[in-house]
């Protein structure tokens, strides 16, 4: 069953639950991203927009299984695309807060850089 092995991907039983844990009390966004290439305006973590957004599609693709929703999927894989169709596929994935500051009228972190 595909649909299943989604969610399992983490592991079972203890281990599994712990690595869970460990990404959902400390993400790498929030621990390394922002304060190393967004805050500062950088972008330049070195994971190219393209590749993310390949990622992306994989999954759902993977997940247009019966019985799975993929709403919140969907909706991230919405705002990918406008990152890769606004800042292209050589962009650096942290460059993704751009269109999203852009929709709001707010700059995150330094001075608006282009």
């Amino acid at each position: 069953m595909r649909g299943g092995r989604l969610g399992c991907q983490g592991g079972s039983g203890r281990d599994g639950d712990r690595r869970a844990q460990r990404r959902l009390g400390g993400t790498n966004a929030s621990r390394d991203n922002f304060p190393r290439s967004i805050l500062p305006r950088a972008f330049d973590y070195g994971f190219a927009t393209g590749l993310i957004v390949n990622e992306v599609r994989l999954h759902l693709d993977e997940a247009k299984t019966p019985g799975v929703s993929t709403e919140v999927a969907d909706a991230v894989a919405r705002l990918w695309e406008v990152v890769i169709d606004e800042l292209g596929p050589e962009s650096d994935f942290t460059a993704a807060i751009k269109p999203i500051e852009r929709a709001a009228g707010v700059v995150v972190g330094g001075k608006q850089q282009n």
